[in-house]
């Protein structure tokens, strides 16, 4: 079934569809049309370098702790780089960081009532010469939309 055929037999479904696309027009009228799911490492203040660093000296200080009393500091500690401190991070408690949980504010595309939210960013259409971005809180509809184009079931 074509989108113009789900949209005519689903008056529900047009709803959404409108609206969420007269959302992403008056983002994309201000330079911001790309949508994509998560928001970017810099919205989390526990993914920064001085979070990093604080990791780091944290391991130090361990390591210097297990000195005993009188004897020389031998600290035999290699410590991970920037990038593989964060992707773990990622993959361990902040795996689900983009599932907003229930938000009682309706989404921000579609004005769906409260519900379950997710994190989804409008990039720069020209992200070379922009490295501004915009942050949104959006339903599960919109979520899927936007990761992979499904249209809601809303009948």
């Amino acid at each position: 079934m074509t989108l113009e055929e789900q949209l005519k037999e689903s008056p529900r479904l047009k709803r959404w569809y409108e609206e969420f696309h007269s959302s992403l027009a008056s983002i994309a009228s201000v330079g911001f049309g790309n949508l994509v799911p998560g928001w970017p490492d810099t919205k989390f203040s526990e993914l920064s370098h001085d979070a990093y660093l604080e990791h780091c000296r944290g391991l130090l200080d361990d390591a210097l702790n297990e000195t005993e009393d009188g004897k020389d500091a031998v600290v035999s500690i290699t410590l991970p780089t920037f990038k593989e401190w964060k992707d773990k991070l990622k993959e361990g408690e902040l795996q689900d960081r983009d599932n907003l949980g229930f938000i009682h504010s309706g989404c921000e595309l579609c004005g769906a009532l409260a519900g379950n939210r997710h994190a989804v960013t409008a990039l720069p259409d020209d992200p070379s010469t922009n490295s501004d971005y915009y942050t949104y809180e959006v339903c599960d509809d919109c979520l899927a939309f936007i990761a992979n184009g499904d249209l809601p079931n809303l009948d």
